[in-house]
């Protein structure tokens, strides 16, 4: 049981109401969930955990670590997790990436946080790229079955080398992609 449970309410009062056995509920004045964010539980309405998780301020993980251990551990499918926290900057991203005339990326992000899982890895991926210094790679659709073959072997039989292969085809200037891989060849412990 825990010692304080809190309540979100449009109308919250701001107050602690004491409980029996050292327990109290804690009304805050807050937005409600969205449809799809809320779980029954018993009668209970509430936040299903990746939406409370995304709710959560960064001092709750650095104040209580180990509470924040175990909610992570159940989070069965970490792209709904993700998916939230990258929406919540998603916007002020595209922004930014339009004002510095990249219009491209900020295309991409958008695109990213419609189509799911594959769009948001890809988004990730080219972040990354981009900030390593390579240019924002874009996976031609001819090459697509090339491009899920390699990222299988990686991601099921944990050989990097032939996805780092693709990549360094596509995101080094033309001749200079062995170069490119070079550095990243290896199993996936490695990398």
């Amino acid at each position: 049981m825990p010692a304080q449970l809190l309540v979100r309410a449009p109308r919250g009062r701001n107050r602690v109401t004491a409980l029996l056995h050292g327990t109290s509920l804690l009304e805050v004045r807050g937005a409600l969930p969205a449809p799809g964010d809320v779980v029954d539980l018993d009668g209970l309405r509430a936040f299903s955990l990746p939406a409370a998780l995304a709710a959560c301020p960064p001092r709750f993980f650095r104040r209580r670590p180990v509470d924040a251990r175990a909610a992570l551990a159940l989070v069965r499918d970490p792209s709904d997790l993700l998916a939230r926290l990258l929406a919540g900057v998603a916007g002020r991203l595209a922004a930014a990436f339009r004002d510095a005339g990249r219009d491209r990326m900020a295309d991409e992000l958008a695109a990213a946080m419609r189509g799911g899982n594959g769009r948001i890895g890809r988004l990730l991926m080219n972040l990354m790229l981009t900030a390593a210094g390579y240019p924002w790679t874009v996976i031609p659709v001819e090459r697509r079955d090339a491009y899920m073959t390699a990222l299988e072997k990686a991601s099921v039989g944990r050989e990097i080398g032939p996805f780092t292969d693709f990549l360094a085809e596509l995101a080094a200037p033309t001749g200079s992609a062995s170069a490119w891989a070079e550095g990243s060849r290896g199993t996936a412990e490695s990398a």
